[in-house]
């Protein structure tokens, strides 16, 4: 008799059952891994640097890259402590500078009425814009909406109102119809638009959050009141969410205060502060290599 025939087939079923069972077990204990190192929320860590102190003013708190504004969070701009530029007016002064004839300089994108953005969102966008249509190659994107010229679009949303959105469309609108971006267009900013610090807001708009915020948020999947509840319930002064991106890092920390109130912020290393409109601020430290 073979060594199968003298194995009892019950107990064979049972070994094979154990067998099978472990290595599912197995695959799905590797999957918890490359899911929590790979693609979930990363944990803070504790960072090291050195402190100060900074006395808050309602320009920390009422300014920044990552100011909620939505139902929940209603939100009035204040253009004595916003630092706007106007969409075109930035657009021809960094063609005349890259030498393209003024002209022309519609060939990349189109500002369609006088609008504004934060400098810091306008500098992102500038570059965005430009690498979008070399890309893309087809006509150039206009922006339809930002602060200080708000279209129709179907959503109405305080967002406008930080300087940190603008709504794109895929031609000049001066017939005065919304169409939406071309399917190029949306697939590269919906690939791309994390590298110049924008996440989609809702359809066609993108909002500047800033490079390390937005490679977090769209690797977790947050939404950004998302974002800035685990700021909140997750960081603080010496435990930060670090975020790498071409070999710099940048932690991030949250902080509850109010105007006037003292906080720690970095005493030596390069740090951006945003007000969340929540009762908070968020510190972004640029990290010594």
């Amino acid at each position: 008799m073979t060594f199968l025939e003298n194995v009892d087939k019950k107990q064979l079923q049972k070994i094979l059952i154990i067998a099978i069972s472990a290595l599912t077990l197995v695959a799905m204990v590797l999957l918890l891994v490359v899911i929590i190192l790979g693609v979930g929320p990363k944990a803070p860590v504790k960072v090291d640097i050195d402190l100060g102190t900074l006395k808050v003013t309602d320009k920390e708190l009422l300014t920044g890259s990552l100011i909620l504004a939505d139902e929940d969070h209603p939100y009035t701009a204040n253009e004595e402590l916003m630092e706007l530029v106007g969409c075109q007016t930035y657009r021809n002064e960094q063609m005349t500078l890259e030498g393209i004839p003024l002209e022309k300089s519609n060939n990349k994108y189109i500002p369609y009425k006088p609008m504004q953005l934060e400098i810091t969102a306008m500098v992102a966008a500038h570059k965005m814009l430009c690498a979008a249509k070399d890309a893309v190659g087809e006509k150039a994107v206009t922006i339809d909406a930002a602060y200080g010229y708000i279209i129709y679009t179907g959503v109405e949303t305080d967002e406008y109102n930080t300087g940190m959105l603008m709504f794109l469309s895929d031609y000049s609108s001066e017939t005065g119809a919304y169409v939406a971006l071309s399917d190029a267009y949306s697939k590269w900013f919906d690939k791309n638009a994390v590298n110049y610090g924008f996440i989609e807001s809702f359809e066609d708009a993108y909002r500047y959050v800033g490079v390390a915020h937005a490679k977090y948020m769209t690797d977790a999947d947050f939404t950004l009141a998302e974002y800035i509840e685990h700021l909140k319930t997750n960081t603080n002064y010496e435990k930060m969410l670090v975020v790498e991106i071409e070999d710099v890092k940048y932690a991030s920390y949250y902080v509850a205060c109010a105007a006037d109130d003292e906080i720690k912020v970095p005493a030596n290393n390069e740090y951006v502060i945003s007000g969340t409109n929540e009762g908070g601020v968020v510190i972004t430290v640029k990290l010594d290599k």
